[in-house]
């Protein structure tokens, strides 16, 4: 099974960094962004991320409406992603404001790495694999033929391991390939062969003159 995907989102690189090396070490995949609008198309674009870590505190758009943005996203796919405050804004009126705005938990800076670990383990299920609702549609769009729009999910897929690996489009390509291999291990032959498709032909493209 593949890894569950955590968006991270906050202005500062010191806390990015901590964020995805604690996510790795705890099992979690993780796609760590400091612009809150990058932050919203890229989850506008992937319907499979596991929870959000949100600051509150951004420059341009504040978290809170960020997170309401991203609420209203999820209620077109009808779902709700776990979004979850990380400040340093620790006051209990601070706490109690993010909750009544609609974040569904609150994690004070500096934090430890065990209140992080217990954070996720509270709002991610242990079976939710990466790109769940994406690789839904992958096999659904299979089954029914329609191997364009299968092409496109992929696409969607590759797009988001462009974000998390940056600009080192070769490390995001062997990303996704290697979620591919995870997927046959699963038995899901016809999204991995799906994915590698779609990948080789993005990395041909890439390779062009």
């Amino acid at each position: 099974m593949s890894k569950p995907l955590v968006l991270v989102v906050d202005d500062h690189p010191t806390h990015l960094k901590v964020c995805n090396l604690l996510l790795d070490k705890f099992g979690y995949l993780s796609c760590c962004l400091s612009d809150p609008t990058e932050a919203l198309e890229v989850f506008q674009a992937t319907d499979g991320f596991a929870a959000v870590l949100m600051d509150w505190r951004l420059p341009d758009m504040d978290g809170i409406e960020c997170m309401r943005r991203m609420r209203r996203i999820d209620e077109q796919r009808s779902k709700r992603t776990p979004i979850i405050a990380v400040t340093a804004s620790a006051m209990t009126s601070d706490q109690k404001l993010c909750l009544s705005a609609g974040m569904d938990d609150f994690l004070a800076k500096p934090f430890l790495s065990d209140d992080l670990k217990f954070m996720l383990a509270k709002h991610i299920p242990t079976t939710q694999p990466a790109a769940s609702g994406l690789l839904k549609d992958v096999s659904a769009a299979i089954a029914n033929g329609d191997l364009a729009a299968a092409d496109l999910i992929c696409a969607q897929i590759v797009s988001l391991f462009q974000h998390i690996w940056g600009e080192d489009k070769r490390s995001a390509l062997d990303g996704v390939l290697h979620l591919a291999n995870m997927l046959k291990a699963d038995g899901l032959s016809g999204e991995a062969n799906a994915l590698e498709s779609c990948v080789r032909a993005i990395f041909d493209d890439a390779r062009a003159p």
